[in-house]
C-alpha cells in the first residue's frame, strides 16, 4: 500500500455553471486503493444524518469507541498541520477539535463551533459517509423506495430550511470569505491546462498527474480523452444548488474535467431530471464517464470520484482523504472497543 504525506500547505510555486484526553495529529495518514463498504450518498445525507455513524456509539465514557472520536480522529491524521488538538470536552460530554486555532464539537453528527452547538438543531449532519469502491447498483431503489425517493424530491427542489454549517470546511481551509479565499488560492499547470487551487492539494495534484503520464505510456485511450478536454474547472466560490452549502469549488479542492463533447451521454443529474424522472435509473453505460484509470489516479490519491454519487457527477472529482481513513476506522472498531 502506497503512503502518502499529511496534508500539508506545500506548493511550488473558469468553472462551469451547474448549478480532556488529547490526541497529537501528526500522525501519517494512509491512502490508496481499498474495499468500501456500499453506503449512503453525500446528497442523501439531509435525510439519512450519520446513522451509519451512530451505531458506533458506546455509553459516554470517553475512552470508549464514539462516532465524533472516530471522525475526528480520521480528520486530525489527515490534516495535521490544520488540526492540532483532539480532546474529549468534559463540560460537553463529547470529542472536539482545535482547527486553525478555533474549536469545533461534535453536535449530534454536526461539526460546529461553540457558539452554535447549543443550536445544532438547526443544522445538518456533515457529509461524512462510506465511499464505494465499486460503482453502487442501478436502480438504487426498490418500488416502494423510488415512490418515497421522488417524495422527498419535492422539497429538494425548492430548497432545504436545515442547512449544513460551512463553519468547519471555512476554518480548516482559512477561508471566512472569498477575498480571503482569492488571496491563497494557487494556479498550477495540470494536464496541459492551468488551473486554480487550493494549496494542500497541489502535492496530491502533482502525483495525480505523474499516475496519468505514466499510465498515458500504456494506454492510447488515455490520450484521446486528454486531446477530448476543453477545460478543467477548479476554483469558483458559490454555493450548491438548493443549498446554502459552499461547493468545494469554493476552497479550490475540487474538479470538473470538461470534455468537448459529452456524446450524447448523461453527464449531471440535474441537466437529466427535467428530461425523465427516474434520471437515478440511467444506466452507467448511458452515462459519461472519464476512463478508469482516470478515476483510478485520483482516488489513490484522496479525491473522491462524483460518479459514483445517487446524483450522479461523473465530471467531478474532489478531495476528501478523510473518508478513506475514516473506513478504516469503521473497519477496526466495534461497538464498546477501547480507543488507541
Amino acid at each position: 500500500m502506497k503512503q502518502f504525506p499529511p496534508v500539508s500547505n506545500r506548493n511550488d510555486s473558469n468553472s462551469a455553471n451547474k448549478s480532556g484526553h488529547s490526541i497529537t495529529a501528526p500522525l501519517t495518514a494512509t491512502f490508496g486503493h481499498r474495499s468500501f463498504y456500499a453506503g449512503f450518498y453525500p446528497a442523501l445525507l439531509f435525510l439519512l444524518g450519520l446513522s451509519t455513524l451512530l451505531l458506533f456509539s458506546a455509553a459516554g465514557e470517553n475512552n470508549k469507541v464514539e462516532p465524533g472520536y472516530i471522525v475526528f480522529r480520521a480528520l486530525s491524521q489527515t490534516y495535521p498541520q490544520q488540526i492540532n488538538k483532539l480532546s474529549f470536552r468534559s463540560r460537553l460530554n463529547d470529542w472536539s477539535i482545535q482547527v486553525n486555532g478555533t474549536w469545533f464539537n461534535w453536535a449530534h453528527g454536526r461539526i460546529l463551533p461553540d457558539a452554535l452547538t447549543q443550536q445544532y438543531e438547526e443544522y445538518l449532519s456533515f457529509g461524512f459517509y462510506h465511499y464505494p469502491e465499486d460503482l453502487p447498483p442501478v436502480p438504487p431503489f426498490d418500488a416502494e423506495g423510488e415512490k418515497e425517493f421522488l417524495a422527498q424530491m419535492k422539497p429538494h427542489r425548492q430548497g432545504l430550511t436545515t442547512q449544513e454549517s460551512n463553519a468547519f470546511r471555512q476554518a480548516l481551509y482559512q477561508a471566512p470569505d472569498k477575498p480571503a479565499m482569492d488571496e491563497q488560492i494557487q494556479e498550477i499547470p495540470f494536464l496541459e491546462f492551468r488551473i486554480k487551487v487550493h494549496p494542500m492539494v497541489i502535492w496530491p495534484l502533482k502525483r495525480v498527474e505523474r499516475h496519468l503520464l505514466d499510465a498515458q505510456q500504456q494506454d492510447p485511450e488515455l490520450s484521446r480523452f486528454f486531446r477530448s478536454l476543453r477545460n478543467i474547472s477548479t476554483y469558483s466560490w458559490r454555493k450548491i444548488q438548493y443549498f446554502e452549502k459552499l461547493s468545494n469549488h469554493s476552497f479550490g479542492t475540487a474538479l470538473d474535467l470538461l470534455p468537448q463533447s459529452w456524446h450524447g451521454k448523461a453527464a449531471y443529474w440535474n441537466w437529466e431530471r427535467d428530461r425523465q424522472e427516474d434520471w437515478f435509473n440511467i444506466p452507467y453505460k448511458e452515462r459519461w464517464s472519464p476512463p478508469q484509470s482516470v478515476i483510478d489516479a485520483f482516488e489513490s490519491e484522496g479525491f473522491i470520484w462524483g460518479g459514483k454519487w445517487l446524483y450522479f457527477d461523473p465530471m467531478h472529482f474532489e478531495y476528501r482523504p478523510e473518508l478513506y481513513l475514516l473506513r478504516d476506522f469503521l473497519a477496526k472498531y466495534k461497538p464498546g472497543d477501547e480507543t488507541d
